[in-house]
């Protein structure tokens, strides 16, 4: 009835203006690319161009431009994954499966798509028996990429020539994250961090944390402003951010985490910078004078250890009140024993596991390399003995020794 769908849409906007910054995952639908690319025709080329590319019998002499031709077609088809004549194709998806809250991990989705690839009826294997799947619709349309692209933005978003000065709708650049390592040097000046939250577990923490996210931020100092606008947005919103929440998965005391946050770092960095986690309970339900968050506790991660940046996997611990002067100083696995003690969840102990890469052409992120940048820079400036070199203490009288070594070293660098 008329009068129903209104009281529903009165409930929506309601709900929107509440709740409507926090998202929760819903559906998920695989789509296979052997839907948009014969695969059986692309490995019958790449052979046919290979065998080609092989013969060398007197009666089948070719010239080498046309071996070299015939090479870089099989290279471009193997790099590209698609045949000469490939034309633009569009897909449609019309039903999708719900999201489970507690299946959201990265080994859970490698298992469906594992089922997926088994048999092409995905449907019997993963839907509940009693659950049918979601109707909706989606289309896809992949298309060959002409020569020129006017109108693209680089990873950083910065505007590539020619770009049109009428404001079309730009082509983003994605950056990749190559399987194998491509030596080529640095052309561009690019400073990148990248922040995956993978993983919380608070299954012994309070009833209250059920509904959780996690802000994230960039900080360059312990103050609530000295939160950095440099993490990049989504195309709906503004270029950068100042903080960014994770979705929540709802009643989940020990969520699984799957965003990429992108931060643009400052050319400059210094020991007050750190990135900061603040984790919140969301209120579904509307309570008399409470708020939509229910603080949780805080965990921080300094950009810098040791004049040199931190990458890699991190346990971090979680503090379950307000943080104390200076804490960005320490890492949060080495804070010294305070006065008055932090309370920590689970006693200290790592509760919530993140990765963090960086894509950089200012911060090396080679052991053997960085040992040597730091050694010469000694040499070359007035500095106090002894140094610290990643977790080694060098004295003035061993110096000329280590930077010997270091040189040997540089052939084990990547």
């Amino acid at each position: 009835s008329k009068e129903k769908i209104e009281k529903l849409k009165l409930q929506a906007e309601a709900f929107c203006q509440r709740l409507g910054k926090y998202r929760m995952p819903f559906a998920w639908a695989p789509i296979s690319l052997t839907s948009f690319f014969n695969v059986s025709t692309l490995d019958r080329e790449v052979t046919d161009v290979e065998s080609m590319v092989g013969r060398g019998s007197a009666g089948e002499r070719r010239t080498l431009s046309q071996t070299r031709r015939l090479s870089e077609r099989a290279l471009s088809l193997e790099e590209n994954g698609v045949g000469s004549n490939y034309k633009t194709t569009t897909m449609t998806v019309n039903s999708f499966f719900k999201q489970e809250g507690d299946r959201l991990s990265d080994e859970d989705l490698f298992k469906f798509l594992a089922d997926y690839k088994r048999s092409s009826s995905l449907q019997r294997r993963v839907k509940p028996k009693k659950e049918k799947p979601i109707p909706g619709l989606l289309r896809l349309e992949i298309s060959p990429a002409p020569e020129i692209i006017s109108g693209s933005l680089t990873p950083e978003m910065l505007p590539v020539k020619p770009f049109p000065e009428n404001r079309t709708r730009p082509h983003k650049e994605i950056l990749e994250f190559p399987i194998r390592e491509v030596y080529i040097p640095h052309t561009v000046y690019r400073n990148l961090l990248y922040v995956y939250p993978q993983r919380l577990n608070f299954a012994n923490k309070l009833a209250s944390a059920r509904n959780i996210t996690i802000k994230i931020q960039f900080m360059c100092g312990e103050d609530a402003s000295n939160a950095m606008p440099v993490i990049f947005g989504k195309s709906t919103g503004p270029e950068f951010l100042q903080e960014v929440y994770t979705a929540v998965t709802y009643h989940n005391k020990s969520p699984d985490f799957y965003e990429e946050v992108k931060i643009k770092l400052p050319a400059k960095l210094t020991v007050n910078h750190h990135l900061l986690f603040t984790f919140y309970h969301i209120s579904c339900q509307q309570k008399q004078g409470a708020s939509v968050e229910s603080l949780l506790g805080y965990s921080w991660l300094p950009i810098l250890l040791n004049e040199r940046l931190q990458t890699g996997s991190y346990c971090l611990p979680v503090a379950l009140e307000k943080l104390p002067p200076n804490y960005s100083m320490h890492s949060a696995e080495k804070v010294p024993s305070q006065t008055p003690p932090i309370k920590w969840a689970e006693g200290h102990k790592g509760v919530f596991n993140i990765e963090v890469q960086a894509v950089s052409s200012v911060h090396t992120q080679d052991n053997h390399l960085e040992k040597f940048f730091t050694l010469c820079h000694s040499l070359e400036n007035q500095v106090t003995f002894p140094i610290r070199v990643l977790d080694q203490k060098i004295s003035e009288m061993a110096l000329e020794h280590e930077l010997k070594l270091s040189l040997i070293c540089l052939n084990s660098s990547r």
